[in-house]
Parts: structure tokens; C-alpha cells; sequence
């Protein structure tokens, strides 16, 4: 088989995310390459020691020696807005390493896959640019743009390149989190790829870039021991903005986006996840105090600019009380799922 060739990034807070990441390709999508940006030091320790298979660690100095105009941007752009940058830059500068005419997709951090990703790409076909649509319900503005830019696949061709290397540019021009001119972070310019470029193809694949903000559009079934997204497989599954609280405590973000915690949601998607999760928190903690800090498991995440950013009701002495008063059901459970007010192991 022709190995799939990925590409990601993250810092501390997201390390252990990162990790069920690389876990999940492992499971579902093998043979395949990951080039991982280790946004701080304490990513490139802990995964320079791990060693992982089929890896290839990139540093800030390699991306920036490389494109000096991301230094810049770093000095005039907040952390987030710096990091939305680095994605086109990351794309652009890796697409020419992949053999010709086959694909790179970049990977948020907070995907994870459940399933082969064949049907994806056998959707892309010949397409140079793959993308998903947000699919947001109806009535949902599109505030932060039409498509979500977690998953894009670019074909190493001209169309590709072209496509690639015209983001990286827009995005090293500006890149904040504020809506201007059509523009919102490095994502809106993707609204502008299918009439630009051509061949781009939105996939419409109901299983591919599920997540909190479209899961209500469809019907979620456990199946054999599969999760079901209507009549499909789940591909992979965005889990935006979910938040570990400590003390197992965990808000999976659904509340803002009106998803119903179902039972094939929550044993099907969330708590593999979670229990994912918490083992690679584990993983990191173990691997020295400097990561131990930067993947502190209660750390207030920023939105992602992938929907509403809602904060977690009642705040961190709310979820604190429920939990005490709850102790004596769930003494023997190690993941709590909070969700508009109900605790479900």
C-alpha cells in the first residue's frame, strides 16, 4: 500500500492530544508518515525521547529558518494567531517532500480517528485540494468561515502547490482572530480555494470532520462494535474544546451546539476518547517536570475559532461540588462526563 503522508502541530496543552492522535493513525491508517511541529520545547523532549515510528519532529527554528516572515508574524500576532499562521506555512513547506502527485493532510491535534480513512480519500479521487464544510445546522451563522481548515488534503501537483503556497501567503499577510474584510484567522480564505484554484473538491463524507457543531444533523449508532454516522463509519471525529477539569472531571462541549448525550455518542465517541486521553496524560507526566507543567491536564484551552466558545457552566467550584457530591456512585469510575448538569460515568 502507498503509505498516507500527515501533517500536525501543537504545543504543551496539547501534547497528550497529540498523542491519541499518532495512536489513532496507528490503529486505523497505517502505512503512513506524521511530520509533527513541536511548538515548544517541551513537546520536542517528550517526543524526541518517546521515538516514535513513522515520525518526523520539525522545530519552530527549522519552519522559521526556512520562512523568516513567521518570525515577524510571531512578534506581531497573539499565541493562537501565530499558531493559525503556522499551519499554511507548515503545508507549504512540506508538499514538495511528498512523492509527486500524492496527497499531504493536515491534522488538527484534536482529531482522532475511528475508522480507515480510504473512503475520504477515494471521495478526493483526482482532486488537488480536499476540505470539509463546518455543515453547521441550519440557521447557524458562519461566522468563522464555511469550511474548517482542521482537515485539508493537498495533492503534491500544480493546482496543490499553487493552492498551498497562495494560503501560506495570506496567511503570513494576516492572520487574526477577528472577522475583517472576509477574512477570520487562516481559515476564511478557504472559501476562496473552489473558484480560485479549481479541482477542489468539498467532501461531503458525513463521517469525515464530525464534531460538536454538526453532530446534531445526523443519527449516531453503535454497530458491531463501530460507531455508525447514519449510514456511514465514522471517519474521525473533531473533539473541539473539550476540557479537562481534573479529578476526572471532563466537559465535552456539547452543550453549546444542542447534541443530545446519547448513548452511542457518549460510549461510541467520548469515552474512548477520553480514556485515550487520560492515558497519554499519564504518558506525559511521567516523562519529566518541565512536560508534566506544560500538559497540565486542567488547563484553560482557548477556542479554536471551530465554533461558540462557551465557558464551562457554574465554572471549575460547580463541577468541583457535583463531583464531591456524586463520589459515593461513582467512587469506582475514573471518567465523568459533564452535560448541562447531568454526570454520566
Amino acid at each position: 500500500m502507498t503509505p498516507l503522508h500527515f501533517c500536525t502541530l501543537f504545543d504543551g496543552p496539547y501534547l497528550a492530544r497529540g498523542l491519541v492522535l499518532y495512536n489513532s493513525l496507528c490503529a486505523h491508517a497505517k502505512p503512513f508518515h506524521l511530520w509533527i511541529w513541536c511548538l515548544d520545547d517541551a513537546v520536542k523532549d517528550v517526543l524526541a525521547r518517546l521515538n516514535l515510528p513513522d515520525v518526523t519532529l520539525l522545530t519552530t527554528p527549522d519552519l522559521e529558518g526556512r520562512e523568516p516572515r513567521l518570525a515577524v508574524a510571531r512578534s506581531n500576532r497573539a499565541t493562537l494567531e501565530y499558531y493559525f499562521t503556522c499551519k499554511s506555512v507548515l503545508v507549504s513547506s512540506l508538499l514538495g517532500r511528498v512523492p509527486s502527485g500524492q496527497t499531504l493532510t493536515f491534522l488538527d491535534a484534536d482529531l482522532c480517528y475511528f475508522s480507515r480513512p480510504e473512503p475520504l480519500y477515494n471521495e478526493l479521487g483526482s482532486g488537488s485540494v480536499g476540505m470539509f464544510g463546518h455543515r453547521y445546522p441550519p440557521g447557524r451563522p458562519e461566522v468563522t468561515g464555511k469550511y474548517n481548515a482542521g482537515w485539508c488534503t493537498f495533492r503534491n501537483d500544480k493546482i496543490g502547490r499553487l493552492c498551498a503556497e497562495w494560503w501560506m501567503e495570506r496567511c503570513l499577510e494576516w492572520c487574526y482572530a477577528r472577522v475583517e474584510e472576509r477574512r477570520w484567522g487562516d481559515q476564511k480564505y478557504l472559501e476562496e480555494w473552489p473558484q480560485r484554484f479549481g479541482n477542489v473538491v468539498v467532501l461531503t463524507h458525513k463521517g469525515g470532520n464530525t464534531a460538536p457543531w454538526n453532530l446534531c444533523n445526523w443519527a449516531v449508532r453503535l454497530e458491531g462494535g463501530e460507531v455508525w454516522i447514519d449510514e456511514v463509519p465514522l471517519v474521525f471525529f473533531h473533539f473541539h474544546h473539550v476540557r479537562a477539569l481534573g479529578l476526572g472531571l471532563y466537559d465535552p462541549n456539547l452543550e453549546p451546539y444542542g447534541v443530545v448525550p446519547t448513548r452511542a455518542v457518549i460510549k461510541g465517541i467520548y469515552s474512548p476518547y477520553l480514556r485515550a486521553l487520560h492515558t497519554a496524560v499519564r504518558l506525559v507526566r511521567r516523562m519529566g517536570s518541565e512536560a508534566r507543567l506544560a500538559s497540565r491536564a486542567w488547563r484553560d484551552l482557548p477556542s479554536d475559532g471551530d465554533g461558540a466558545h462557551a465557558p464551562v457552566p457554574g465554572g471549575f467550584r460547580r463541577h468541583l461540588g457535583r463531583a464531591v457530591r456524586t463520589a459515593e456512585a461513582v467512587i469506582a469510575r475514573r471518567y465523568l462526563l459533564t452535560l448541562g448538569g447531568r454526570v454520566l460515568a
